[in-house]
């Protein structure tokens, strides 16, 4: 396969599948609470120890779904198949959640504790590989059940911003770093499982829709 012709169709399955996402609604992808714990001394006015609960969530929106990526896209031909592996990435992703600060001492912080905050990861993606069946002619698309993702602090956006919410913020990503989590606990890992059995479908209809790239096959002669 030539990565032109590679390029080409990933192209076209990308904008079918994204208006398939679209009229599916970002809004019913799901999301699932998560908490996270905070034990924060840093010299600064008063003490943060305690629980970050965020919950009652939701995809707030998607900005584009991106198919081609010419760094990471790959295509071999294998016994009786050709395969084009490809990273599926949420371009503009955000998810809404309401927020609370849950601490033994609530008198010691001044702050309001509870809120909303937006999330927007810096990368949210899955793997995804199309084989197609020479015998059969048949193509299908098979995603991976492992999210890929990476935030930083800019990537939470407290409502309100306090004293309490900014230091929140700034010490989320030293805590899971310090604990070689490889998806950061802003996302919950249902999400991986539950985004897979939804979208690999219709991903598998796009497919169905779109001549794959064909291979020539060296023939040699005597």
């Amino acid at each position: 396969m030539q990565d032109q012709e590679v390029n080409n169709y990933l192209r076209v399955m990308q904008s079918v599948f994204w208006e398939k996402i679209k009229a599916y609604g970002c809004s019913n992808l799901p999301d699932y609470d998560v908490s996270i714990d905070y034990d924060i001394d840093d010299g600064l006015s008063y003490d943060i120890k305690g629980t970050l609960y965020l919950e009652d969530g939701f995809v707030m929106d998607i900005e584009d779904i991106a198919l081609m990526d010419t760094r990471k896209t790959t295509n071999e031909v294998g016994q009786g198949f050709s395969m084009i592996r490809t990273p599926m990435r949420f371009v503009g992703l955000s998810f809404f959640r309401d927020f609370r600060f849950k601490t033994d001492n609530p008198e010691s912080i001044p702050d309001q504790m509870v809120g909303s905050i937006i999330i927007t990861p810096t990368e949210f993606f899955f793997n995804i590989m199309i084989r197609h069946y020479f015998a059969t002619n048949v193509v299908n698309c098979t995603m991976s059940k492992v999210l890929q993702s990476q935030v930083n602090k800019k990537s939470m956006h407290f409502y309100p911003s306090n004293t309490l919410t900014d230091r929140l913020r700034k010490n989320y990503v030293r805590i899971y770093r310090s604990k070689n989590i490889t998806n950061p606990p802003l996302i919950s890992e249902k999400i991986d499982y539950s985004w897979q059995k939804i979208l690999e479908p219709i991903l598998n209809e796009v497919v169905a829709t779109i001549p794959f790239p064909k291979v020539e096959f060296k023939v040699e002669r005597n």
